[in-house]
């Protein structure tokens, strides 16, 4: 967007810039006619010295008004350079971050399944049954020892059964697609 504006600005400092220079011919005496619009005014006698200063003075703020545009446009690039850095920047700590989140949980759980190791199969079992989020529950049952978490799968309930060996067999696939 403003790229469009800077460029309107330009381009009608160019047109300016190209009609003082034919004013300027017109101040060395020079016979020839400036078009203007549909109007064609004879360079001599028809422009006032007050409009020539006019326009003069116009085309200096425009000239003024260029140099600053452009030194924005160099501010705002290195500006844009700078944001784009600091992006790069919070993407690594951000997958850092994740990272260590996945490492926290990993170990969380595996705390968590020696806690159930540990206990009456028919007591975690009922426990695991109660698990809100049978995510948690699966990845419980996955850190612990193949036999343990046999015997108490067999007193969870079916249907989280079938919710935790769903997300199970996602686990393994996606350890699968990572290995190869």
């Amino acid at each position: 967007m403003l790229q469009i504006f800077l460029t309107g600005i330009l381009s009608s400092f160019f047109l300016v810039e190209e009609s003082l220079a034919k004013d300027n011919d017109v101040e060395k005496g020079n016979d020839q006619v400036i078009k203007s619009g549909e109007k064609q005014i004879s360079s001599d006698n028809d422009i006032s010295p007050i409009y020539k200063k006019e326009i003069k003075i116009e085309i200096e703020k425009l000239r003024k008004l260029r140099v600053e545009v452009e030194k924005k446009i160099k501010e705002d690039e290195k500006l844009l350079q700078k944001i784009k850095e600091e992006r790069k920047k919070l993407k690594k700590e951000r997958e850092a971050f994740e990272k260590y989140i996945k490492l926290v949980e990993s170990e969380r759980y595996k705390k968590l399944a020696k806690v159930f190791e540990k206990m009456d199969p028919e007591l975690a079992g009922e426990k695991i049954s109660k698990m809100k989020d049978p995510k948690i529950a699966a990845y419980i049952i996955y850190n612990m020892k193949e036999r343990k978490a046999g015997e108490v799968l067999n007193y969870v309930d079916p249907k989280m059964v079938d919710k935790i060996t769903k997300i199970l067999t996602d686990i393994k696939r996606k350890l699968k697609k990572n290995a190869q």
